[in-house]
Protein backbone atom coordinates (compact mmCIF):
# COMPACT_ATOMS: atom_id res chain seq x y z
CA UNK A 1 0.00 0.00 0.00
CA UNK A 2 2.79 2.39 0.91
CA UNK A 3 4.69 1.66 -2.33
CA UNK A 4 1.70 2.43 -4.55
CA UNK A 5 1.12 5.73 -2.73
CA UNK A 6 4.75 6.76 -3.35
CA UNK A 7 4.42 5.72 -7.01
CA UNK A 8 1.25 7.79 -7.43
CA UNK A 9 2.86 10.89 -5.87
CA UNK A 10 5.88 10.50 -8.15
CA UNK A 11 3.54 10.29 -11.16
CA UNK A 12 1.59 13.35 -10.05
CA UNK A 13 4.79 15.31 -9.48
CA UNK A 14 6.18 14.29 -12.87
CA UNK A 15 2.93 15.30 -14.59
CA UNK A 16 2.91 18.72 -12.93
CA UNK A 17 6.63 19.31 -13.57
CA UNK A 18 6.43 18.25 -17.21
CA UNK A 19 3.30 20.36 -17.66
CA UNK A 20 5.01 23.46 -16.27
CA UNK A 21 8.07 22.87 -18.44
CA UNK A 22 5.88 22.38 -21.50
CA UNK A 23 4.01 25.61 -20.78
CA UNK A 24 7.31 27.47 -20.37
CA UNK A 25 8.56 26.15 -23.72
CA UNK A 26 5.35 27.20 -25.47
CA UNK A 27 5.38 30.67 -23.94
CA UNK A 28 9.09 31.57 -24.06
CA UNK A 29 10.95 29.26 -26.45
CA UNK A 30 12.20 29.85 -29.96
CA UNK A 31 11.57 26.17 -30.85
CA UNK A 32 15.18 25.39 -31.64
CA UNK A 33 16.21 21.68 -31.68
CA UNK A 34 17.06 21.56 -27.96
CA UNK A 35 13.78 23.20 -26.95
CA UNK A 36 11.87 20.78 -29.21
CA UNK A 37 13.60 17.88 -27.45
CA UNK A 38 12.53 19.36 -24.11
CA UNK A 39 8.96 19.73 -25.37
CA UNK A 40 8.84 16.15 -26.66
CA UNK A 41 10.37 14.93 -23.40
CA UNK A 42 7.58 16.59 -21.43
CA UNK A 43 5.06 14.99 -23.77
CA UNK A 44 6.72 11.61 -23.17
CA UNK A 45 6.71 12.01 -19.38
CA UNK A 46 3.09 13.19 -19.41
CA UNK A 47 1.84 10.39 -21.67
CA UNK A 48 3.77 7.70 -19.82
CA UNK A 49 2.61 9.04 -16.45
CA UNK A 50 -0.97 8.81 -17.67
CA UNK A 51 -0.39 5.25 -18.92
CA UNK A 52 1.21 4.36 -15.58
CA UNK A 53 -1.76 5.78 -13.69
CA UNK A 54 -4.09 3.68 -15.84
CA UNK A 55 -2.12 0.56 -14.93
CA UNK A 56 -2.03 1.56 -11.25
CA UNK A 57 -5.84 1.73 -11.05
CA UNK A 58 -6.04 -2.06 -10.70
CA UNK A 59 -3.15 -2.44 -8.25
CA UNK A 60 -5.40 -3.13 -5.27
CA UNK A 61 -7.50 -5.73 -7.10
CA UNK A 62 -6.93 -9.36 -7.98
CA UNK A 63 -5.09 -8.09 -11.08
CA UNK A 64 -2.17 -6.68 -9.05
CA UNK A 65 0.32 -8.74 -11.09
CA UNK A 66 -0.96 -7.17 -14.31
CA UNK A 67 -0.73 -3.71 -12.77
CA UNK A 68 2.92 -4.27 -11.88
CA UNK A 69 3.66 -5.66 -15.36
CA UNK A 70 1.96 -2.69 -17.02
CA UNK A 71 3.80 -0.16 -14.87
CA UNK A 72 7.13 -1.85 -15.66
CA UNK A 73 6.40 -1.76 -19.40
CA UNK A 74 5.41 1.92 -19.17
CA UNK A 75 8.66 2.78 -17.35
CA UNK A 76 10.68 0.96 -20.03
CA UNK A 77 8.71 2.78 -22.74
CA UNK A 78 9.36 6.16 -21.14
CA UNK A 79 13.09 5.41 -21.03
CA UNK A 80 13.17 4.22 -24.65
CA UNK A 81 11.27 7.29 -25.81
CA UNK A 82 13.55 9.66 -23.90
CA UNK A 83 16.56 7.93 -25.42
CA UNK A 84 14.99 8.25 -28.88
CA UNK A 85 14.22 11.94 -28.37
CA UNK A 86 17.68 12.92 -27.16
CA UNK A 87 19.94 10.48 -29.07
CA UNK A 88 17.99 9.71 -32.24
CA UNK A 89 21.18 9.30 -34.28
CA UNK A 90 22.39 6.51 -31.96
CA UNK A 91 19.11 4.57 -32.13
CA UNK A 92 19.62 1.18 -33.74
CA UNK A 93 16.10 -0.19 -33.83
CA UNK A 94 13.06 2.06 -33.86
CA UNK A 95 10.77 -1.00 -34.11
CA UNK A 96 11.65 -1.80 -30.51
CA UNK A 97 10.48 1.65 -29.41
CA UNK A 98 7.21 1.32 -31.34
CA UNK A 99 6.64 -2.15 -29.87
CA UNK A 100 7.13 -0.78 -26.38
CA UNK A 101 4.64 2.02 -27.05
CA UNK A 102 2.09 -0.52 -28.33
CA UNK A 103 2.57 -2.72 -25.25
CA UNK A 104 2.17 0.28 -22.94
CA UNK A 105 -1.04 1.37 -24.64
CA UNK A 106 -2.35 -2.19 -24.61
CA UNK A 107 -1.63 -2.68 -20.90
CA UNK A 108 -3.20 0.68 -20.03
CA UNK A 109 -6.32 -0.09 -22.04
CA UNK A 110 -6.68 -3.55 -20.50
CA UNK A 111 -6.19 -2.13 -16.99
CA UNK A 112 -8.98 0.40 -17.47
CA UNK A 113 -11.23 -2.27 -18.95
CA UNK A 114 -10.63 -4.52 -15.94
CA UNK A 115 -12.15 -1.83 -13.71
CA UNK A 116 -15.56 -2.92 -14.99
CA UNK A 117 -17.56 -4.64 -12.26
CA UNK A 118 -18.60 -8.11 -13.35
CA UNK A 119 -21.36 -9.49 -11.13
CA UNK A 120 -22.99 -11.62 -13.85
CA UNK A 121 -21.87 -14.30 -16.26
CA UNK A 122 -22.76 -12.10 -19.26
CA UNK A 123 -20.60 -9.22 -18.04
CA UNK A 124 -17.71 -11.60 -17.31
CA UNK A 125 -17.97 -13.09 -20.78
CA UNK A 126 -18.09 -9.70 -22.53
CA UNK A 127 -15.23 -8.43 -20.36
CA UNK A 128 -13.09 -11.49 -21.15
CA UNK A 129 -13.81 -11.14 -24.86
CA UNK A 130 -12.92 -7.45 -24.72
CA UNK A 131 -9.60 -8.07 -22.95
CA UNK A 132 -8.83 -10.77 -25.53
CA UNK A 133 -9.64 -8.33 -28.37
CA UNK A 134 -7.42 -5.63 -26.88
CA UNK A 135 -4.52 -8.05 -26.44
CA UNK A 136 -4.97 -9.47 -29.96
CA UNK A 137 -5.04 -5.96 -31.42
CA UNK A 138 -1.79 -5.16 -29.59
CA UNK A 139 -0.17 -8.32 -30.96
CA UNK A 140 -1.39 -7.58 -34.48
CA UNK A 141 -0.06 -4.01 -34.34
CA UNK A 142 3.28 -5.38 -33.16
CA UNK A 143 3.36 -7.78 -36.12
CA UNK A 144 2.63 -4.81 -38.36
CA UNK A 145 5.67 -2.98 -36.94
CA UNK A 146 8.11 -5.86 -37.41
CA UNK A 147 7.06 -7.36 -40.76
CA UNK A 148 6.83 -5.80 -44.19
CA UNK A 149 4.98 -8.36 -46.28
CA UNK A 150 1.54 -8.26 -44.72
CA UNK A 151 -1.42 -9.64 -46.64
CA UNK A 152 -4.69 -7.86 -47.26
CA UNK A 153 -6.43 -10.47 -45.09
CA UNK A 154 -4.28 -9.40 -42.13
CA UNK A 155 -5.35 -5.77 -42.57
CA UNK A 156 -8.99 -6.83 -42.74
CA UNK A 157 -8.64 -8.89 -39.56
CA UNK A 158 -6.85 -5.96 -37.92
CA UNK A 159 -9.84 -3.73 -38.70
CA UNK A 160 -12.30 -6.32 -37.37
CA UNK A 161 -10.26 -6.72 -34.20
CA UNK A 162 -10.15 -2.93 -33.74
CA UNK A 163 -13.92 -2.69 -34.08
CA UNK A 164 -14.45 -5.54 -31.59
CA UNK A 165 -12.05 -3.78 -29.20
CA UNK A 166 -14.02 -0.53 -29.37
CA UNK A 167 -17.38 -2.28 -29.08
CA UNK A 168 -16.31 -4.31 -26.07
CA UNK A 169 -14.74 -1.28 -24.39
CA UNK A 170 -18.00 0.64 -24.71
CA UNK A 171 -20.41 -2.23 -24.07
CA UNK A 172 -18.72 -3.85 -21.02
CA UNK A 173 -19.36 -1.04 -18.53
CA UNK A 174 -22.84 -0.39 -19.94
CA UNK A 175 -23.90 -4.03 -19.51
CA UNK A 176 -22.35 -4.08 -16.05
CA UNK A 177 -24.27 -0.98 -15.01
CA UNK A 178 -27.58 -2.23 -16.46
CA UNK A 179 -27.13 -5.60 -14.73
CA UNK A 180 -26.51 -3.88 -11.38
CA UNK A 181 -29.48 -1.56 -11.97
CA UNK A 182 -31.65 -4.59 -12.78
CA UNK A 183 -30.51 -6.30 -9.56
CA UNK A 184 -31.42 -3.21 -7.52
CA UNK A 185 -34.85 -2.99 -9.14
CA UNK A 186 -35.59 -6.67 -8.45
CA UNK A 187 -34.74 -6.37 -4.74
Amino acid sequence: MHLIRIFLWVLIFSLVASGLIGIAVFLFADFNPREMKILFSTLDVGACSLAGLCCATIFETRYRWFSILGIAIVIITMGLLLYTIWWWERLENFNLVLTSVIFSATCSHIALTLLTKNPTRLVSWVLGFTVFSIALLGIMLTVLVWYDNISEVFYRLLGVCGILDVLGTIISPIISRTQRFQDVMES
